[in-house]
């Protein structure tokens, strides 16, 4: 058995560590906030700058040996559908959300949707796809992981 001294000893020593990981741990998840702010930003710039004319959408012709198929040159231009968008931001988040969250992120991203009520467009696409999505609170969703999928 350990002494009472250094048994009291490494309890301290493991309360610092916790306190440390605890706040290294916040500093992690204000970070990866940041970092997600950050890429909903310049994806906003650069729309903003398609929509003004100042760039052209590139696409990345080495990537597919300068070769694109009809249907990859679609996808590129089309805007996200909204329940792909729901079901990205919820693979990026990884815990379950609120409508007005996932809003938000819908708008930091650039991606389009309704001015007029866009709580309620979210709302009734996660309704419509019972298969991806259910209800865990008031307001509050979450993606349908399905196991034993890759």
């Amino acid at each position: 058995m350990i002494e009472e001294e250094t048994r009291q000893s490494l309890l301290k020593a493991l309360e610092d560590l916790q306190k440390d990981l605890d706040k290294k741990t916040l500093k992690l998840l204000e970070l990866e906030a940041l970092r997600n702010e950050c890429e909903g930003m310049k994806c906003l710039i650069q729309q903003i700058k398609e929509n003004l004319g100042l760039e052209i959408p590139t696409f990345d012709f080495e990537a597919t040996g300068g070769l694109v198929s009809g249907e990859a040159l679609v996808e590129f231009l089309i805007p996200k559908p909204i329940a792909e968008g729901v079901s990205e931001i919820f693979d990026e988040f990884k815990r379950p959300m609120t409508i007005n969250e996932i809003v938000k992120e819908f708008r930091k991203r650039g991606w389009k949707l309704s001015e007029n009520n866009p709580q309620e467009v979210i709302r009734s696409t996660l309704k419509r796809n019972p298969k991806s999505f259910r209800k865990v609170d008031r307001s509050t969703w979450e993606k349908i992981q399905w196991k034993g999928k890759i």
